[in-house]
């Protein structure tokens, strides 16, 4: 959570809100399963996961009534995560590991698939996010967008903090996922409902928000094969740039090579 969502939402409003939805979530189809991870400085773990996530296969719709409930755990394990925070706070800030997170979350993803019999399991990945983006780790959350777009899995946010994310703008970009910031916390529900909760076949028939920040460069990196790995799309973007570079240079000295052809003949 970033100082946005703490300070206008608060840890216990957060965990509410973010409960509700679960269980919604959850209410929408009887073989619907989730997992929740989530991260802090340096560190990402799984919160919370439903019975029988590896094991999507279940004939029989998940029973709340026979584990400890959904709220209680998750609420139990977001505040230990916040504490954890609380009580090992470095000297100095420590960027959250986002592609590590997000890398998790297809390893679950992929455990689910092999675990189940289904031929047509639609995962999604929603990110809650208020921290900021992590310069350091672009290739590595770059290369966790592409392997998404490959395996076909969207990759939703909703971000709580007072910036947007490039990040994650790219991430709806190149997945096909939603990107939204909401104006005010204190309706987050609301959005995480009427947004967030749509299944993957839904979505053609609403307008949902789309990501809106992705620059020219974004957008070019994004039309690429989903083979290639973001090391790669890097190289040629700065491969692209070295060109124009010499390009300009070329340019600018034919312009001084007239400029001087010109004084000669001026002078003589």
């Amino acid at each position: 959570m970033g100082a946005r969502s703490a300070s206008s939402l608060g840890i216990s409003k957060f965990c509410e809100q973010v409960v509700v939805f679960v269980n919604a979530y959850l209410m929408l189809h009887r073989r619907n399963r989730l997992a929740c991870i989530g991260m802090h400085s340096g560190k990402c773990k799984v919160l919370y996961e439903t019975p029988g996530f590896f094991q999507a296969d279940a004939k029989q719709a998940f029973d709340p009534t026979l584990s400890e409930p959904i709220g209680a755990k998750l609420v139990r394990s977001i505040k230990q995560l916040a504490e954890e925070e609380h009580n090992g706070l470095p000297s100095e800030p420590v960027p959250v590991p986002l592609s590590a997170a997000l890398s998790m979350a297809l390893c679950q993803i992929q455990r689910a698939r092999r675990g189940s019999s289904l031929q047509n399991l639609a995962p999604r990945i929603l990110c809650l996010h208020g921290s900021p983006d992590p310069p350091a780790q672009y290739i590595a959350i770059m290369n966790t967008f592409f392997s998404a777009a490959r395996n076909d899995v969207l990759v939703d946010s909703c971000l709580l903090g007072m910036q947007d994310s490039a990040f994650l703008q790219q991430a709806a970009h190149i997945t096909g996922g939603c990107y939204l910031r909401p104006p005010r916390l204190d309706g987050l529900l609301q959005y995480l409902l009427s947004v967030f909760a749509v299944d993957r076949f839904s979505r053609q028939f609403m307008e949902l928000p789309q990501s809106s920040g992705a620059s020219e460069n974004n957008a070019g990196a994004a039309e690429q094969p989903a083979a290639k790995s973001g090391m790669e799309l890097l190289l040629e973007q700065q491969g692209a740039m070295m060109k124009l570079m010499m390009k300009q240079m070329e340019t600018l000295a034919t312009r001084v090579e007239v400029a001087e052809e010109a004084a000669a003949k001026a002078v003589s």
